[in-house]
């Protein structure tokens, strides 16, 4: 019996009401970071003594160190309840997952939450409830509420649908990793100042997830938090902020920069989803004193008029003057783009690509829009393209898969916009470039993505962590 395995052996026999294992499925969505959700639903499990294990397969620790199958852990841990963290990426290979848990335990019920059925229609959250050993869904922010659904579970009065209402930052309580198998060695510990976003950006869903209300936890308690996992966990070397407008009350954010910096905490702050507008040159310089690896904004498009009408908030100059400000804080720059948003076209895209080869990021993520019910961009590709998938989300949209198109702007041009983007600006890691011209020939724009691979970009020593 290896490691992990006695790990989970030796979670059963601590004393408990019942066994709870919560399980991230694998293949979904590789993470530096343990899952943040299943770390809060475990702490509020065990503040009344139910026994859980978390085995998170998306989680880059245990991946390196070979977690065990599933299979194994059932056997040794034998739950009396599985939780599972549901994403819309890769939904089949989930399915075949939890199909696997049934057959293995075929009296042990199965709840399901996660990012796809809050997201989801009613028609998905009935289709979910038919699979193979599904007793109940949960949407929503489910820590408030774990309790009681797991009691009525265990009880046999469970509902089929459990929709939970977002919860008050003011009785935020702190992830427990503990549980998790590989939870003690993680290096990059996950943290929320904030829920919630106030814009409404016509691609983005997060009004169904975390919802438009700023909802701000008191920055004492986090500074205390942080200073505890310092503590804990010997091999830390990051703290990731991981709010959905971290930076969307700018004096707020830079106080608890401030907070940071003065406590001489060790470990690298890195906070994510940077928004142009709100950032200022005093946030980048704190930043970069705090040990902020990068700093990624979301440029999304560089056509005024299409930056205008997807409702974003921000116009080029705020985004033009933030890239000014990290670049003179000595921040590597990570730009973030959606190529073939509504109202986009071949010309306005090729003007992303002049922006951020004009910009010379360290990396761009380049995504091809996908539009997910819910979301204005939805209505837009429904009224005036094409949709080519139910789950329109189902893989990430990084890989260049296109799913949605227009007349005139067709599936393919999006495809060989995106190959054309990539070649601009990203690094060329030895044997890329073959790849990328190859790929170019097949797609009929190998002078463009030629042009593309000859452009100049920064000169990133290897010595730099590629956190981006």
């Amino acid at each position: 019996m290896n490691d992990h395995l006695l790990f989970a052996k030796k979670i059963k026999e601590k004393s408990g009401r019942s066994r709870v294992l919560l399980i991230m499925p694998p293949d979904i969505a590789p993470a530096v970071q343990p899952h943040l959700g299943l770390g809060l639903l475990a702490d509020r499990l065990k503040s009344i003594d139910y026994n859980v294990l978390v085995v998170d397969y998306s989680y880059l620790a245990s991946l390196s160190s070979n977690l065990p199958n599933i299979e194994d852990i059932l056997t040794v841990y034998s739950p009396n309840v599985i939780g599972v963290s549901l994403f819309s990426q890769y939904l089949h290979l989930s399915r075949r997952f939890i199909e696997l848990l049934h057959q293995k335990l075929p009296h042990t019920p199965i709840v399901i939450g996660g990012p796809h059925v809050s997201l989801g229609s009613d028609k998905v959250v009935s289709e979910i409830l038919q699979w193979p050993g599904v007793r109940t869904i949960v949407t929503g922010e489910a820590e408030a509420d774990i309790v009681r659904i797991i009691n009525n579970i265990l009880d046999n009065t469970s509902e089929n649908v459990v929709n939970c209402v977002p919860v008050t930052m003011s009785d935020y309580r702190r992830p427990d990793f503990d549980c998790f198998i590989d939870g003690t060695e993680l290096e990059t510990y996950p943290i929320q100042l904030s829920r919630g976003c106030p814009y409404a950006c016509v691609f983005c869903n997060i009004e169904k997830l975390a919802g438009r209300k700023f909802r701000k936890r008191n920055i004492a308690d986090s500074i205390e938090e942080i200073k505890e996992a310092s503590r804990k966990y010997t091999k830390l070397r990051y703290i990731k902020v991981t709010d959905d407008a971290p930076n969307c009350d700018a004096d707020r954010f830079e106080a608890f920069i401030e907070q940071y910096i003065a406590k001489g905490f060790k470990a690298q702050l890195e906070v994510m989803q940077l928004r142009a507008d709100h950032l200022t040159e005093k946030s980048c310089k704190l930043l970069k004193k705090a040990g902020q690896p990068f700093a990624c904004i979301g440029v999304e498009s560089a056509d005024s008029e299409v930056l205008r009408r997807v409702n974003k908030g921000e116009t080029l100059e705020h985004i033009e003057r933030a890239c000014g400000y990290i670049k003179a804080s000595d921040l590597p720059l990570v730009l973030c783009f959606v190529l073939g948003l509504p109202w986009a076209t071949w010309k306005s895209d090729l003007k992303s690509v002049k922006f951020a080869s004009k910009a010379k990021p360290v990396h761009c993520y380049w995504n091809i829009a996908q539009p997910m019910p819910g979301t204005k961009m939805y209505d837009y590709f429904l009224c005036n393209g094409t949709i080519y998938s139910e789950n329109t989300f189902n893989e990430s949209s990084t890989q260049g898969n296109c799913l949605a198109d227009t007349p005139e702007y067709s599936k393919l041009d999006r495809v060989k916009m995106r190959l054309i983007a990539q070649a601009t600006t990203n690094e060329l890691k030895k044997g890329s470039v073959k790849g990328l011209l190859l790929e170019a020939i097949h797609f009929g724009v190998f002078w463009h993505v030629l042009k593309g691979v000859l452009t100049t970009r920064p000169n990133i020593p290897g010595n730099i962590p590629r956190r981006w």
